[in-house]
C-alpha cells in the first residue's frame, strides 16, 4: 500500500496523481504545444493573445481570400465553357491600331466598363453590325469574354439569323 499522510482522525490519505478529463488534457496539450511553438519562434519568448489572434485571423482571411480566388476561377472558366467562344477572339488579340476597329472597341470597352448600369437600366446587351468580314464576331466574343472574366455574366453567343429564326 502507498504510503501517505494520516489526517486528524487517522484514517490514510494516498498519493495519487490527479485524474483529469479527457479535454483538460486537450487543453493542456493544445497550450504546451502552443508554448513550444512559441517559444521556438520567439527565441523563448511568448506571444501574448492579441498578437496571437492577429496572425491567425490574418492567416485565416489569407485562406479565405485563396479559396474565393479559386472559385472565381472555377466559375470564370464554366462560363467560357458554356459559352462556347473562340479563345482567340480577346481584345488583346485585336487591331487596336487598325481606325476601322479603333471606335468599336472604345465603345465595347465603354459598354464592358458600365455594364452593371447598363445592366441596372435595362441595356445589359449590345447589338454589332456591319459588312462580312469587318471583326463583328471578333468584337463580340471580346466583350463576352470580358463579361465574364470581369463580371462572371452567363453569355449567349448567336448570330442574328438564328435569333430572328427563334423569334418568327
Amino acid at each position: 500500500e502507498q504510503e501517505g499522510n494520516r489526517d486528524p482522525g487517522g484514517r490514510r490519505e494516498c498519493l495519487q496523481p490527479e485524474k483529469k478529463r479527457p479535454q483538460a488534457l486537450f487543453h493542456d496539450a493544445i497550450h504546451a504545444h502552443a508554448d513550444a511553438d512559441n517559444q521556438a519562434q520567439t527565441g523563448g519568448g511568448q506571444y501574448d493573445y492579441e498578437t496571437l489572434r492577429k496572425e491567425y485571423d490574418a492567416k485565416a482571411n489569407a485562406e479565405v481570400r485563396e479559396l474565393q480566388k479559386a472559385a472565381r476561377q472555377e466559375r470564370i472558366q464554366k462560363l467560357i465553357a458554356q459559352a462556347d467562344l473562340n479563345p482567340d477572339w480577346v481584345f488583346e488579340k485585336m487591331d487596336a491600331g487598325d481606325p476601322a476597329l479603333q471606335y468599336p472597341m472604345e465603345t465595347a470597352r465603354y459598354f464592358i466598363s458600365g455594364f452593371e448600369h447598363w445592366e441596372k437600366s435595362g441595356g445589359g446587351c449590345m447589338l454589332i453590325y456591319g459588312d462580312y468580314g469587318t471583326g463583328k464576331s471578333t468584337l463580340a466574343g471580346a466583350v463576352a469574354h470580358e463579361l465574364i472574366e470581369r463580371h462572371q455574366k452567363s453569355v449567349i453567343f448567336q448570330q442574328w439569323a438564328s435569333i430572328v429564326d427563334r423569334l418568327f
